[in-house]
Formats: structure tokens, sequence, C-alpha cells
């Protein structure tokens, strides 16, 4: 299961029909080996960033997160929907 982050004209998910959205997304996947040279982003470094530029966010590991292999998301609160165009 997934969610769109978007507000949308119709019930079917397509571009378009997204009216507008207003959270910004980043999928972070941390592996060695696929351009990954050991020297990967930790969560709690993501953490200290985003709340020394004082953002409005949440993070979570995903479901295949581990400690060798990193994987989390970024979710951040814009200050104000954007549209499509």
């Amino acid at each position: 299961m997934t969610f769109v982050p978007a507000t949308f004209r119709l019930p079917a998910r397509s571009d378009a029909n997204v009216i507008s959205s207003s959270i910004i997304i980043f999928d972070i996947d941390q592996k060695l080996g696929q351009g990954y040279d050991g020297d990967m982003i930790a969560l709690e470094e993501i953490e200290d960033a985003l709340l020394d530029l004082g953002l409005a966010h949440f993070l979570y590991t995903s479901h295949s997160h581990t400690l060798a292999a990193p994987r989390f998301r970024i979710v951040i609160a814009a200050s104000r929907p954007f549209l499509p165009e």
C-alpha cells in the first residue's frame, strides 16, 4: 500500500486529476555497492538538519530498512499548496 500526497478532482490517481499538494516527500534508499561508498546519512542527521531549518516534518523508516541498508522517508509540510503547473 502507498499514499499520494495530493488532492484529486476524481478518485482516480492520475497526474491529470491533481488539484494541489502541500506535502513534499523524499524517499531515501541507501545500500553499499549502489553508488554509496560507506558514507551514508543517518536518520538522526536528517532530523537535526530539519530541526535547525525550522521545517515542519516527520521521518519514518520504510519496510525494507536495515542498519546495513538504511531506508527511510522524509515528509515535509509545504508552507502553501503547490499546483501541477
